[in-house]
């Protein structure tokens, strides 16, 4: 492959300058030097590759971190420091409100769900009802036949009328109707 015009002056530039900067006399005739002189334009192209990438990376790596605030007064300082807290204090206040409406949302559909057990069990509370008595004093209260096998739960205010009976009470009829 022949050299252009340009390509043989750089050439003899090269070799006159290995023999001013290093000491090496190599002439241009010599069958190495034109292998020495393409390592050397590879490497020169390589070094100036590298430090385009080097200078994208610094310039990368100045956006990335932040810079240090300096502050020409303590008041800058307070100011900054309180708006921090504010800013806190208002993703904090957000974070505790969407909690507080998740229990709230939470506690409602289980007030929901006790409702709906209640509606089921109206048509047992109907019977109940029909069963409810009054005293001569006043007071409700509901009989309750012994069962044969040990299921009855023990009441707070309960009387045992005879060994087949428990009375229970739920309760005083107000006055004012």
């Amino acid at each position: 492959m022949a050299m252009t015009e340009r390509e043989q002056k750089e050439y003899r530039t090269y070799c006159s300058s290995l023999s001013s900067d290093y000491g090496f006399d190599i002439s241009t005739a010599n069958p190495i030097s034109p292998a020495m002189y393409i390592f050397h334009k590879e490497m020169q192209l390589c070094i100036e590759t590298n430090k385009e990438i080097a200078s994208e990376i610094k310039s990368a790596a100045s956006k990335i971190h932040p810079e240090v605030l300096h502050f020409s007064s303590s008041e800058a300082a307070w100011s900054f420091q309180l708006g921090i807290i504010y800013r806190w204090a208002l993703f904090g206040g957000l974070t505790l409100l969407s909690i507080w409406i998740a229990v709230w949302w939470w506690s409602m559909k289980k007030e929901i769900d006790k409702a709906r057990i209640i509606v089921r069990n109206s048509g047992n509370i109907d019977v109940l009802a029909k069963q409810v008595r009054q005293d001569k004093d006043g007071y409700y209260f509901i009989e309750f036949t012994a069962p044969r096998s040990d299921t009855v739960k023990y009441f707070t205010d309960f009387q045992v009328i005879n060994a087949k009976t428990v009375r229970v009470f739920l309760g005083k009829e107000s006055k004012h109707k």
